[in-house]
């Protein structure tokens, strides 16, 4: 049974989550597609000027329980999934895993550290049994979510520098990926594109939750504005190689921010040059105007387990965002 405390953390969590992406919330429609798509000659990437080494205010930055599944593939891949997940999902890495394994995607899942021993043991164990976890040492938790998106940029800049694609999705959302796949070849290009930041749908005037105690909180010390600007969802995020490197590069003179998807979408892409495509635009040129996905919440975890003998995931091309 939960005590009083614990049913007021949960209301004021969900009431949090309800407040930043449903109320007062406006859709913008983007009508025009900035990226290009690549041929077959055109491998001309910015420099990385990342230092390897550091990761915000982490001097001494390293990663813990990583493998290189680019490795194998010295072309390049076409595609890398990166998934933020938390040290207690289990149950959504294991659902994940089960979908990759239908079409043999490479992944790598992102964390901190936990000072959980049982959770600890467990990561150990699945990244010697699967080889696709990376941890970055620094604490695991809410407000550490954009030290992990920025691990995995960090990462993807050096050591799979020839990857075509990077999806970046969250551990309670799971994807077609051979849709996805068919997207990136026929919709874009095999070869990769240049500038490309596509998502789902583009938000603007979310209001800054100024409530204390919420997982969304954010003190007037921290952004002094009453709404953020424009940005994507963090749910489905879709980057060319060259925009994961002008990413990077703004993270080392843009101010760190908690809300990754606020931070990488408006803050760094803004000081980086590199505009947010909407999918479900009616600017945006291909049929694929619904990105394949399904979102996974934690009370129906049991519900979803019975799709993962599927082929194909039911309920797909239904926009849930």
């Amino acid at each position: 049974m939960l005590n009083n405390l614990q049913i007021l953390h949960l209301l004021c969590i969900s009431t949090c989550i309800i407040l930043l992406y449903s109320r007062n919330t406006h859709i913008v429609v983007q009508m025009r597609s900035t990226f290009s798509l690549r041929g077959p000659n055109d491998d001309e990437l910015p420099n990385v000027t990342d230092a390897v080494g550091s990761l915000f205010n982490v001097t001494e930055f390293q990663w813990k329980f990583t493998s290189n599944p680019c490795a194998p593939y010295p072309a390049g891949l076409l595609l890398l999934i990166l998934v933020p997940s938390s040290p207690f999902h289990e149950q959504h890495r294991s659902i994940i895993r089960d979908a990759w394994a239908r079409t043999g995607e490479t992944g790598l899942f992102l964390m901190g550290e936990t000072m959980d021993p049982t959770a600890a043991a467990i990561i150990a164990n699945e990244s010697s049994t699967y080889g696709d976890m990376l941890q970055g040492n620094f604490i695991d938790n809410h407000a550490n979510m954009t030290y992990k998106h920025i691990m995995g940029l960090k990462w993807v800049a050096h050591h799979c520098p020839k990857v075509k694609y990077i999806l970046k999705q969250d551990d309670d959302v799971t994807v077609d990926y051979l849709t996805l796949r068919t997207f990136l070849v026929r919709g874009l290009s095999p070869w990769g594109a240049k500038k490309l930041l596509l998502c789902t749908l583009e938000k603007c005037h979310l209001v800054v939750h100024r409530v204390k105690h919420c997982r969304f909180h954010v003190g007037k010390d921290e952004y002094s504005k009453d709404m953020y600007p424009c940005m994507c969802p963090g749910s489905f995020l879709l980057f060319s190689q060259d925009s994961v490197r002008l990413l990077l590069d703004a993270s080392s003179r843009v101010k760190f921010f908690k809300i990754d998807d606020v931070y990488v979408t408006a803050f760094l892409a803004e000081a980086a040059g590199v505009q947010r495509t909407a999918a479900a635009s009616e600017g945006f040129r291909h049929p694929w105007n619904k990105i394949p996905y399904v979102i996974l919440q934690d009370e129906k975890l049991n519900v979803i387990q019975e799709y993962r003998n599927f082929s194909v995931m039911p309920h797909l091309f239904e926009n849930k965002l």
